[in-house]
């Protein structure tokens, strides 16, 4: 029985207002999520969301015996916003969150589970993490590239899309679940169009039942041109999506 695990935190979680226990009380469901959007996609037996609203990298990282107990096949991981924040000092200072992406791969990998990267999408704004968030995504591509692991810039593509489809304010906006304010959580479409992000990125090969064969190559020179040259990012595909 082939397994998927996607984590991380609210973005993943798919979730707007939770209890104090942390269940999930607004959101999407699950049907909605991108992790199950990628998951059914990829044709795998069991998708599982574990992502926790609030979370941090050092949470995740104390709560991965839990997630390699399940016997992945896969981990996608997408955390960091709250690490970041959204004031001038983040939560977690970079050396921290450098130190425990590396860990979390390094544990997953001796375990012989195969991990995915993925950078976090922007704000509406671009409010989220401010002028902080470029040295933490970079971190994450590093430990992808150090760890030869798969990366997927969605944070990266998320900029693009918003250029690119030449959205409209309102169409923008569309994409959170939040409808005033700040707004960082995926709304329907949203989550749909991380999917898509993920599925037709270069790694995606990674996200399937059985263990590629093709190797990981350098993910540097992507990351550089993804928001200018990625052949099938078009107005005419992304305005398709809606």
């Amino acid at each position: 029985m082939s397994k998927i695990i996607f984590a991380g935190d609210s973005i993943t979680q798919g979730a707007w207002t939770v209890d104090a226990q942390g269940n999930q009380l607004t959101g999407l469901t699950n049907a909605q999520k991108f992790s199950t959007l990628v998951g059914n996609a990829r044709g795998f037996d069991t998708v599982v969301n574990a992502g926790v609203s609030g979370d941090t990298v050092t949470g995740l990282y104390n709560r991965l015996y839990s997630i390699i107990s399940q016997s992945p096949d896969v981990v996608v991981i997408m955390i960091g916003t709250n690490d970041v924040g959204h004031a001038q000092t983040p939560i977690t200072t970079l050396a921290t969150f450098t130190q425990k992406i590396n860990d979390i791969v390094e544990a997953l990998l001796a375990e012989n589970i195969r991990v995915c990267l993925m950078s976090w999408p922007t704000a509406n704004h671009d409010y989220w993490g401010g002028v902080n968030s470029p040295a933490y995504l970079d971190a994450i591509a590093q430990a992808a590239q150090s760890h030869s692991v798969g990366y997927i810039p969605v944070y990266e593509m998320w900029c693009a899309y918003k250029w690119a489809a030449a959205l409209t304010v309102e169409a923008y906006d569309a994409l959170y679940w939040e409808q005033s304010g700040v707004a960082f959580h995926p709304s329907v479409s949203g989550a749909q169009v991380i999917a898509d992000f993920i599925l037709k990125n270069q790694f995606s090969h990674l996200l399937t039942v059985e263990p590629p064969s093709v190797p990981i190559t350098d993910v540097s020179e992507f990351v550089e041109v993804v928001i200018t040259a990625i052949p099938w990012l078009s107005a005419e595909y992304l305005t398709g999506l809606f």
